[in-house]
């Protein structure tokens, strides 16, 4: 379902093919307020059983729950890197990036990279530096980690681990405590 169609429809995406209305399907498949419903990943891009993930997000909005818990188990498979591009606005031009975080298949968490010295066009380079590292590491089957990070170490702000906090999630954490 979407959120925001009109803001959808100023902006359509590379190759965009039409919408279609996954409100219909989910209404007739899941209980009302239930809280379950399809959600989109904004970008994805697979070579060598490698996969790309970006999540895009205004800087004033958070990743909900299910999604977080999406993001969470994808991660674990182990093939996947996720870029997080948070824009200054709703409007997601990458001439407004504000912040960039990356989270790479063997890293316990994401890594928020400082760009606020960077100008527009500096931190379109480093986007497009880190997806060039992604793309030579899928040509060469490899597996990048924090220490193969593909920028400068002064960037690298801080790591922010990524902990889902629903109740199944915690539930799972005490029993592996536990056992």
């Amino acid at each position: 379902m979407l959120k925001t169609p009109d803001f959808f429809d100023q902006s359509l995406p590379a190759g965009f093919d039409g919408v279609f209305e996954w409100s219909t399907l989910s209404s007739r498949v899941f209980p009302k307020f239930s809280g379950e419903d399809f959600m989109d990943i904004d970008s994805v891009m697979e070579k060598n059983g490698r996969f790309l993930h970006f999540e895009t997000k205004s800087k004033f909005s958070k990743i909900p729950m299910g999604q977080q818990i999406t993001i969470n188990a994808y991660h674990k498979l182990g093939c996947v890197t996720y870029i997080f591009l948070l824009f200054e606005s709703d409007e997601k031009n990458l001439n407004k990036i504000a912040g960039i975080g990356v989270m790479y298949p063997n890293d316990t968490g994401r890594k928020i990279l400082n760009i606020k010295d960077l100008n527009y066009v500096q931190r379109f380079e480093l986007l497009v530096k880190i997806v060039k590292e992604w793309r030579r590491d899928a040509e060469n089957k490899g597996s990048l980690s924090l220490k193969q990070l593909p920028v400068q170490e002064k960037i690298v702000e801080k790591i922010v681990e990524i902990k889902c906090q629903c109740w199944l999630c915690r539930l799972k954490d005490w029993f592996h405590k536990i056992f």
